[in-house]
């Protein structure tokens, strides 16, 4: 699973589907890199923490989590793409209505950070 946070609607886009190349950005330095990866680390398990609770039936703590804005993109495991918080805020309700049960949790999760974008997968 790949956590994709920062990027608007288009680049997703564009990264999707391989005419953009995200890995191109402004170059820093290893001791910045290491601060922004540092910075990420607890983003993983609290998105895990909101799923799991997701999976009982309680959607508030991802859409806690979740960005508001007009740009965010959902792309789930059961296919389809929300763009908007307009579109995602139901999506999560929906999912925690069904009250799959079980838990997921990471492990080995690697970082990728910048100051503009992290990645988690």
């Amino acid at each position: 699973m790949a956590v994709v946070i920062g990027l608007p609607a288009e680049r997703v886009e564009r990264a999707v589907t391989g005419s953009e190349d995200t890995r191109r950005g402004p170059k820093f330095a290893s001791a910045d890199r290491r601060t922004h990866v540092v910075g990420m680390r607890p983003a993983p398990r609290t998105f895990h923490d909101a799923l799991n609770r997701l999976f009982t039936g309680d959607a508030a703590p991802m859409k806690a989590i979740w960005s508001h804005g007009d740009d965010v993109v959902y792309m789930g495991p059961v296919g389809g793409v929300q763009v908007g918080w307009t579109q995602v805020e139901p999506y999560w309700d929906k999912q925690a209505s069904r009250k799959l049960g079980g838990r997921v949790d990471a492990v080995d999760v690697h970082i990728t950070a910048s100051p503009s974008l992290a990645i988690a997968h």
